[in-house]
């Protein structure tokens, strides 16, 4: 969701650069397409998980992480969600990556259940700052059990520069929110990130149905 101004006090015009605006993001946003691709890449990972040393699929995810800048970050964990191999290495803050947990996650139960590839909610970065992620996650899957699972943290400068390059110049207050109405991102002194969003006093009008 992108919030904006009320439209009565938009120029003539404006409206219509909005909704070009919001056709742009939409080609940025995390689509089919880059699950598509992740589930792929996935797919291969697992295909070698058994056969491969740890130090050889480590060799193998710093190859898939440095070649698609979709992702931050790409790891492997095992069926207790303990890292064995990562891509970087270290954190923000210098921290190993390997041996770490992640058993207290929220989106475990719903992976172990499906054994499907899913997207996470937004949630709290634990690689240092507690910037909002949203994970793509991938399931290892042996002899039709859960084993493990791949996951791939989602870059969101793309589509926070696509945000502030729309808003440019038009003197538009934008919000991203997740499908529960917290916000990813947003240029609003008055809103907080993994925070709900508040709309506050006011009204506003809908430009079209992708932005209101």
């Amino acid at each position: 969701a992108v919030g904006v101004r009320d439209r009565a006090d938009l120029p003539e015009g404006e409206g219509v650069g909005l909704a070009q605006d919001s056709r742009r993001f939409e080609d940025a946003e995390v689509g089919r397409d880059r699950l598509d691709h992740f589930r792929r890449e996935a797919g291969l990972i697992e295909r070698v998980a058994e056969t491969l040393t740890l130090p050889e699929m480590q060799a193998r995810l710093e190859q898939v992480h440095t070649s698609d800048l979709n992702f931050l970050r790409i790891g492997l964990l095992d069926k207790d969600a303990v890292v064995v191999a990562f891509s970087p290495l270290r954190d923000e803050l210098d921290r190993p990556m390997i041996g770490r947990s992640y058993a207290d996650r929220p989106y475990l139960a719903p992976l172990k259940q499906t054994l499907k590839p899913m997207l996470s909610e937004v949630l709290a970065s634990r690689f240092g700052r507690s910037d909002p992620i949203a994970i793509m996650l991938a399931p290892v899957v042996v002899a039709g059990a859960f084993d493990g699972f791949i996951s791939g943290v989602l870059n969101f400068k793309r589509i926070h520069s696509v945000l502030e390059n729309s808003s440019s110049g038009l003197e538009m207050r934008y919000t991203l929110l997740d499908r529960d109405g917290n916000v990813i991102m947003t240029n609003r002194a008055d809103q907080t990130p993994l925070t709900p969003f508040s709309r506050g006093e006011g009204s506003s009008v809908g430009i079209d149905d992708k932005i209101s």
